[in-house]
C-alpha cells in the first residue's frame, strides 16, 4: 500500500507542521487502506475512501463507519507502525 500512496505520503515542518500518513482500518466488513493529514492547524476534512489489498477503490459513506484505524506508516519517522 505504500507503493500506491507513495506520492501522497509526506511530511513537512515548515510554515505549518504537517503529515499525510498511511492508515488502516475496517469498512463493512472490508480491510481498507486510506491516507490521512495530521495538521493541527488545517482544519481538513476527513478521507472519503480507501483502498482493499487487491488495489480496489472504497468509498465511504461517513467516515466514522471506518473502525478499528490504526496507523500504518509514519512520514515524519519513516517508520512503519503495524
Amino acid at each position: 500500500m505504500k507503493k500506491l500512496y507513495e506520492s501522497e505520503l509526506q511530511c513537512t515542518q515548515k510554515p505549518t507542521a504537517m503529515a499525510v500518513n498511511l492508515f488502516s482500518g475496517t469498512y463493512e466488513g472490508e480491510k481498507v487502506y486510506f491516507t490521512d493529514i495530521i495538521c493541527p492547524a488545517c482544519g481538513v476534512m476527513p478521507p472519503s475512501f480507501g483502498y482493499t489489498c487487491a488495489e480496489k477503490k472504497i468509498t465511504f459513506d461517513s467516515y466514522t463507519n471506518v473502525k478499528n484505524i490504526k496507523l500504518v506508516y509514519n512520514s515524519c519517522t519513516k517508520e512503519y507502525v503495524d
